[in-house]
């Protein structure tokens, strides 16, 4: 999960989390849950696949790119080498700020929204996965 702020795991992480979990085991019935762990950082999980790398990349940015919630994913690809798959090696544009429409890079490297700001706007896409 891509949480920002102190709390990781506000309202709605973890069905969220599960939700994406879910959505990995339609794509990929034959992937395997390795380990699914919640910490200081929020819940996140290792899943093994056994494909090509790059496909896997691109159906995960599909499924980030699903629903304005799932934008609270992040879903890290690597190679049986360790090497990680970004979206700039697969030609795919930057992932976008939560706020506006300009790379997250850009908008969190000069500041562009408050913190307080952008901790509302997860609210606001966690707001559906709250009991």
């Amino acid at each position: 999960m891509n949480i920002p702020g102190a709390d990781k795991a506000p309202p709605g992480t973890e069905a969220l989390f599960h939700w994406g979990l879910s959505r990995l085991t339609a794509i990929f019935p034959e992937g395997i849950l390795l380990r699914e762990i919640s910490d200081l950082l929020g819940p996140f999980a290792i899943f093994g696949v056994n494909d090509d790398p790059e496909t896997v990349k691109r159906c995960c940015v599909n499924i980030e790119s699903e629903m304005p919630s799932a934008r609270l994913f992040d879903l890290d690809v690597y190679t049986p080498n360790g090497k990680q798959v970004d979206r700039a090696a697969l030609g795919l544009t930057a992932r976008t700020c939560l706020i506006c429409e300009q790379s997250a890079m850009d908008c969190i490297r000069v500041k562009r929204h408050s913190l307080e700001v952008t901790i509302d706007k997860v609210h606001e896409l966690l707001k559906p996965y709250r009991d």
